[in-house]
């Protein structure tokens, strides 16, 4: 498991919870909207990153999501189209985006007719490593319970910087014995509450963006 030093930034998005990323165009014409969608894991659309008012700074590579562009001071959508700038780097997929390759990208609002009503940049970059967090805190790379104790881990994807990534991200947590178990429907998105059921030693993992987490949980005191 990474314990590296958080960032600043990353560090104050764990501690508040706001509102949906939004954010003006660079022509100021309206408001390109990150889109959250209930199912996959997106740190954009969690207590992680959604008390930004701005739109996420840096979105995952090969990580699906959705922008939408509301016009002026409009209360919903518009008629308004946003399409990728860069179909070689930033290429539509669904309703939504995924970056293909690392870098920035513009997202322009266009109008029917062809008209550019607006745009805005996103860099994408590689998910460097997976990190748990225990209420807002690093975990240290071993983990000490008692038997019925009970414990919530929280996993963020951030890259070599230390930056939090938005996207959705399928992560998938795993034990490597009974020694502590992982509390049904605790483990949606990026929390799981593990258990301490019996002394020994186990290794909590998950996966997620071709990377791994593990932490290494002794119960009772095994070594």
């Amino acid at each position: 498991m990474h314990a590296r030093p958080l960032s600043i930034a990353a560090a104050f998005t764990l501690a508040v919870i706001g509102c949906v990323p939004s954010t003006e165009g660079e022509l100021g014409a309206g408001q390109f909207t990150y889109e959250c969608k209930d199912g996959t894991y997106d740190a954009a659309c969690a207590d992680s990153l959604s008390n930004q008012s701005d739109m996420p700074s840096k979105v995952a590579l090969g990580a699906p999501f959705e922008v939408v562009f509301w016009s002026g001071d409009s209360t919903e959508p518009g008629q308004s189209v946003v399409i990728s700038a860069s179909q070689t780097i930033l290429a539509a997929q669904g309703q939504g985006f995924v970056f293909t390759k690392p870098g920035h990208a513009a997202l322009i609002a266009r109008e029917p007719s062809g008209t550019v009503v607006d745009f805005l940049h996103l860099q994408a970059t590689p998910v460097d490593h997976l990190t748990f967090f225990q209420a807002g805190k690093l975990v240290p790379d071993t983990v000490e319970m008692d038997v019925d104790d009970t414990l919530v881990l929280s996993v963020e994807p951030l890259d070599a910087t230390e930056s939090i990534l938005a996207g959705a991200i399928e992560l998938v947590w795993s034990v490597n014995g009974d020694a502590v178990l992982l509390e049904a429907d605790t483990y949606d998105e990026n929390v799981a509450t593990l258990v301490a059921n019996e002394p020994g030693s186990v290794q909590v993992s998950v996966t997620g963006a071709g990377v791994a987490a593990t932490v290494q949980v002794n119960v009772g005191g095994a070594p």
